[in-house]
């Protein structure tokens, strides 16, 4: 009891299997999965119950990637790309 007590601090918000599905992440049965895997954001157990910390469930949302390929050249010199017709290089 006394780690779990060690790992609550006041400033911080605490959220539900539930209240982490409503974020868009995944779906109750995928967060049960991945937590049975260590999978996913991190987790703690108060009173026998999981919680997620608001800070780990953004973390874990900043770790994903996002979007498409980054792009480290303009699309003009990409490879095999050909300019617009009647744009001039």
């Amino acid at each position: 009891m006394l780690a779990v007590a060690s790992e609550l601090l006041p400033h911080e918000t605490y959220l539900t299997e539930r209240d982490v599905e409503r974020t868009g992440i995944a779906k109750l049965e995928t967060i049960r999965k991945w937590r049975a895997l260590g999978r996913g954001p991190r987790f703690i157990k108060i009173e026998g119950r999981v919680k997620y910390r608001l800070s780990d469930v953004l973390e874990y949302l900043n770790s994903r990637p996002s979007g498409g390929r980054a792009i480290t050249k303009p699309l003009d010199q990409a490879k095999g790309a050909q300019p617009a017709a009647g744009v001039m290089p």
